[in-house]
């Protein structure tokens, strides 16, 4: 959040845009950076969570692909929500402590659900699971809850719940996380036109609707001296 914002802040953005960068491949870019340091530190965090060093593995059961395709999405959905965040932010500091701020309290609630999780059904389960903390919270919870079984979450078993009475299982945690992404990247995609910052030019609240967004304007050239036009046209 810190440096999408400084680099508003410092108007590079805007300077990029009058070179030409299309707002898409920015963020693109953005997100493709910290995709690329997020997936090494899951790689490595993969690693020892399923690694035997002689008294078993932190993770024994489940297969060490499920538990990395789940913090990959739980990084994108992450990496989404941090630029949602940083749309609305105009200076660096006041960014970067918005967004720890924002990112602790959305887990917060997890601590007040944790002992009554036998009383949440899945539609509930599910809803909760919009706020991407809590969906990353969802979700080691169903990893522990097959591991306490001996079984842990497989490919073949991953639609599958351990609990026949809540009917949420690893897939639907999948699922809404890739939700998440989309959720926050429409934010994200909103706000970035309506609240450009200081040095931006705004978009009216409703250009989503509006036909010149989508389609682009035409610009049509009148020529207020057709006469001139002509005779230049016929110079040898």
């Amino acid at each position: 959040v810190k440096d999408v914002v400084l680099e508003k802040e410092r108007k590079l953005k805007e300077s990029m845009k009058l070179m030409g960068l299309s707002n898409y491949l920015h963020w693109m870019a953005w997100f493709l950076k910290y995709f690329c340091f997020l997936a090494v530190s899951i790689a490595i965090m993969t690693l020892f969570f399923h690694l035997n060093v002689g008294k078993g593995a932190l993770i024994n059961y489940t297969h060490f692909t499920v538990t990395f395709v789940f913090l990959l999405l739980y990084a994108i959905a992450t990496i989404m929500f941090c630029f949602a965040i940083s749309t609305f932010c105009s200076k660096a500091s006041g960014g970067a402590a918005a967004a720890g701020i924002l990112y602790l309290i959305t887990y917060i609630p997890f601590f007040f659900v944790q002992f009554r999780l036998d009383e949440i059904n899945a539609s509930q389960r599910t809803g909760m699971s919009f706020i991407s903390n809590l969906a990353m919270a969802l979700g080691c919870v169903e990893i522990s809850m097959q591991e306490a079984v001996g079984v842990g979450v497989q490919w073949s078993n991953i639609a599958s719940p351990v609990n026949a009475d809540t009917q949420f299982t690893m897939l639907h945690v999948f699922i809404i996380l890739i939700l998440d992404a989309i959720i926050y990247g429409l934010i994200t995609w909103y706000f970035d036109a309506v609240l450009p910052g200081d040095f931006g030019v705004p978009k009216p609240l409703y250009f989503p609707f509006t036909k010149s967004y989508w389609c682009g304007s035409c610009t049509e050239v009148v020529d207020d001296h057709p006469e001139e036009s002509l005779d230049y046209a016929n110079v040898p």
